[in-house]
């Protein structure tokens, strides 16, 4: 058997280095947990929310009363235009009662007796349905 050191198929000896701790030792490790800072207090968390939700709440409740104010102007222009619309219906409601009459008159002219306008029902008069106008 050939030898190690002399053969070209084996390599030359290394020397064999064994891995220890160094002179002095090693350096000590730091177990401690290193948590980061926890962050805000909940007392603070908690005023932020509220303080949060109270400004929420007093926005809708402005949005409410602008809401209601613009409600109560639309409402006021409806009550004051209802006088010229009632007059716009009177007018119609005339117009048509006319051009009854005239055809009433037409159709009944030779029925002897008949007055034209009076009504054979004994009911007091109402005026006619009309679609009312909204408030």
């Amino acid at each position: 058997m050939a030898e190690r050191g002399n053969s070209p198929n084996f390599a030359p000896k290394a020397r064999l280095v064994q891995d220890a701790r160094p002179v002095g030792g090693w350096q000590g490790w730091d177990t401690h947990r290193k948590v980061p800072g926890r962050g805000p207090p909940g007392l603070l968390i908690f005023a932020g929310v509220s303080a949060f939700c109270v400004w929420g709440l007093w926005r809708i409740a402005k949005s409410n009363q602008r809401r209601e104010a613009d409600k109560q102007e639309a409402r006021e222009a409806r009550i004051n235009l209802i006088p010229l619309l009632q007059a716009e219906e009177d007018r119609r409601f005339l117009r048509e009662h006319k051009d009854r009459i005239e055809e009433e008159a037409l159709i009944m002219r030779d029925v002897p007796g008949w007055t034209v306008g009076e009504s054979p029902y004994k009911t007091r008069w109402m005026p006619p349905y009309s679609k009312p106008h909204a408030l």
